[in-house]
């Protein structure tokens, strides 16, 4: 009986039979935390070990829902609205193991019509309502006030754009059977928003960040996992109490329950952006939770839809309703 080295033919097969299970077109929710102040820096969503070798196309729309109100140290915290993010990605491979990208955002603040659905749901599944059932429904007013002076304020509905964000990938390492992969990503956003009206930071934002993905280890579970370091320039938002820097990482959890279905656990989190805060979570670390899975359509088509909560309280929206189609060609 032979026991060597597997033939070229075997880790092919191996190769397929590994992409079925935990296909490549089911990577991480492209979901970053939509917080209304905190989703204005740089730390940008998860991707996988996999850089673009085509094109690849992505648009998505997060219904972020949030309701946060304190008072403490003579400061004033109170976001209590509906932020909605219109985002266009595009990956491009424009040489071997490279990749560019951008992402362009559209961003409106209002007050929304959910928050009536949103008590009910976490009346029905035993979540906290926090303040939400004390404050009048379907609001609009982000505030932050320090020392009797008003640092942020927008209680009329605006939209506009965000602040876009352009990346260069490489491809540090791909198995022969494409069952681990490990990417490195920069990426450079510009402040194209609108600080006043909490559509951009006001700062370029810097950023370094790993990616690997395995779907062997845990096998049949893909597992994406992301570290990075977000460096944040001068000027822009609340920049006397904002850090330099911050931690963010991201893990990645997908169940494949056929060959068009994807099930997928999603934690991310960051070190705070702040200091010495003394009303709300701003300068806590944040950490939010998302649980959906991914739809392979015909073609190269593949539509993502998730539910995010704050895993870690008021550090992330309450709820977030995340939808994106995407394609590769």
């Amino acid at each position: 009986m032979n026991i060597g080295i597997p033939s070229r033919h075997a880790v092919n097969v191996l190769g397929i039979v590994l992409a079925l299970l935990a296909p490549s077109w089911a990577g991480p929710f492209y979901l970053p935390n939509e917080h209304p102040v905190t989703r204005l820096f740089g730390i940008p969503p998860a991707e996988s070990g996999f850089v673009a070798e085509r094109t690849f196309l992505l648009a998505s729309l997060d219904i972020a829902n949030n309701s946060t109100d304190d008072l403490a140290g003579g400061e004033v915290l109170m976001l209590d609205g509906e932020t909605t993010v219109a985002r266009l990605a595009l990956r491009q491979g424009v040489a071997e193991k490279w990749e560019l990208g951008v992402d362009i955002p559209y961003v409106r603040h209002a007050g929304g019509g959910l928050d009536g659905f949103i008590e009910s749901y976490h009346d029905t599944f035993g979540f906290p309502q926090g303040n939400r059932k004390e404050i009048p429904a379907d609001r609009l007013r982000y505030a932050y006030v320090r020392d009797l002076k008003t640092l942020l304020y927008v209680a009329d509905a605006v939209d506009g754009p965000g602040d876009i964000r352009v990346s260069l990938g490489r491809q540090l390492y791909t198995a022969a059977d494409r069952s681990r992969a490990v990417a490195a990503r920069a990426a450079v956003e510009w402040p194209t928003g609108e600080r006043a009206d909490l559509l951009g930071s006001g700062s370029t934002d810097l950023s370094l960040s790993i990616a690997g993905t395995d779907t062997a280890w845990l096998h049949p579970l893909r597992l994406d996992v992301s570290l990075g370091v977000l460096v944040m320039t001068g000027g822009g938002l609340l920049e006397e109490w904002r850090e330099t820097a911050a931690g963010f990482g991201s893990v990645t959890l997908g169940w494949p329950a056929g060959k068009r279905l994807v099930f997928k656990l999603q934690l991310d989190a960051h070190s705070p952006l702040f200091h010495g805060l003394e009303a709300g979570t701003l300068d806590d670390w944040a950490c939010q939770a998302a649980l959906g899975g991914t739809l392979r359509l015909p073609g190269t088509w593949a539509l993502d839809i998730a539910v995010a909560e704050d895993a870690a309280v008021t550090t992330a929206p309450d709820v977030v309703f995340h939808l994106a189609l995407s394609r590769e060609w």
